[in-house]
């Protein structure tokens, strides 16, 4: 699958009981000879860390996801990973037995 010109990885993760999930962000201070400081945030959006487990059945279902992930190898070459989680919001209110929803852009 191709979404918005990159690839998608489709392999659902290893269900787990506790979705874990840490958010850092960058800044730095800037202290002036004055003594007054500064702090800002590098960036607009936070950095996000999600484990990702996989498991496969079989060898050829294996071979096909390393031979995949090998052709980016030693490559910048972005990719979609889902989330496999209820992500999307609504930009408009839900009309009921309408056949279209709006999502709010999410990236």
């Amino acid at each position: 699958m191709i979404f918005r010109g990159y690839e998608v990885l489709e392999e659902e993760p290893v269900p787990a009981d506790e979705w874990s999930e840490s958010y850092s962000s960058a800044d730095y201070s800037l202290e002036a000879p004055t003594g007054a400081f500064r702090n800002a945030l590098v960036g607009t959006y936070p950095l996000i860390d999600r484990p990702y487990s996989l498991m496969m059945e079989g060898r050829p279902r294996i071979q096909l996801f390393r031979s995949w992930l090998g052709g980016k190898y030693g490559r910048v070459i972005p990719f979609w990973v889902p989330t496999w989680r209820r992500d999307f919001a609504l930009a408009n209110s839900y009309v009921p037995l309408s056949t279209q929803l709006t999502i709010r852009d999410m990236g």
